[in-house]
This record gives C-alpha cells, structure tokens and sequence, in this order.
C-alpha cells in the first residue's frame, strides 16, 4: 500500500461522516405566521434506476416531515394555508486522482513505453439534497425553503437514520414568528 491510499481512506471515512448542510432562505417580506394548515404537492417520481430514493424512501421522508410539522403545531388539510413541495436530488460523484510519474513509475521495460498524466477514478458516491418549499396556498408564493445536503450510504438504516436527522434539523431553523 503507498502512502496516498492511507490518505484517500482517511478523507473518504471523514467526508462519509459529514454532516448534513442545512441551509434555509425567507424572501423579504415573508413569514410563517398564520398559517395553521398544510398539505403536500402531488409528488411525480421518475426513473430511479439504481438510486437509493425510491418511492418507499420518499414516504419515509414525507412521514418525517409529518411528524416535525405536527410538532410545530400544523395539521394536515385538504384545504390548506401552506403547500409543501419535497423534492430530492441524487448525484453521483467521482473521486480521481492524478497519476503522477514521480511516485506511481513502477514499469521499467520495452523501449516504446512513455507515461502520461491522467485521472484515475478511486471511488464513487452519491449526495442527495432534500429541497422543501413553504409556499402560501393562497397567492402561491415562497414564505421559506430549506434544503439538507449530505453523502447517502448504500445502508438503509443507517440512510433513514440520516434522513430523519436532516428533516429534524431542518426544522429548528424554522422560524417561530
């Protein structure tokens, strides 16, 4: 094993561990005071091929998202004041690195033979965003998103796990007023 790989390990077991990223917007002149209803947009699903979000893990999220607005103290309507539209992105990412002919010169043979520079796939992994727009039912206007970003596993229980943390999360960055 040469030293780099070590390193790759290293920085792949801690971007694996990150945290989610929460991150919140208000359109001025907005607020969530008011409102005491809520309903979700109709939820269209595309292909999901191999993707760890299917329908299953949507509802999943969708019943997280009940419980926290339950907790905040909205009911579910037919007829609501807000509409909640979820939406989730998966993508996958590379990893490379750069063969450098410095450390990575271990063929010494034929006269032919010349080295170049290129980028070598070391690993794959998949980020998901969840997105969740507040939207007023009845101008239909943005009163405030949040979006949680964080690396998925291929573990459902612990990808569940992450999920209903990041849901929770999301929602203590509401705002009260």
């Amino acid at each position: 094993m040469k030293i780099k790989e070590p390193i790759l390990i290293l920085l792949l077991t801690i971007t694996a561990c990150a945290p989610v990223q929460i991150t919140t917007i208000q359109p001025e002149g907005t607020s969530l005071l008011g409102f005491e209803t809520y309903d979700f947009y109709e939820i269209e699903f595309q292909s999901y091929d191999s993707l760890p979000y299917n329908k299953d893990n949507m509802d999943f999220l969708l019943d997280e998202i009940r419980k926290q607005m339950l907790d905040k103290g909205y009911a579910l309507s037919e007829d609501p004041d807000l509409y909640l539209n979820v939406g989730v992105v998966v993508k996958l990412y590379e990893q490379t690195r750069e063969t450098d002919p410095r450390f990575d010169m271990n063929y010494i043979g034929q006269r032919n033979y010349h080295w170049e520079r290129e980028e070598i796939v070391v690993g794959k992994y998949e980020v998901g965003t969840v997105i969740i727009d507040f939207v007023d039912a009845e101008n239909n206007q943005l009163v405030w998103q949040a979006t949680a970003v964080g690396i998925l596993t291929s573990d459902m229980e612990k990808m569940r796990e992450r999920a209903s943390n990041a849901i929770e999360k999301i929602f203590k960055k509401m705002p009260l007023y």
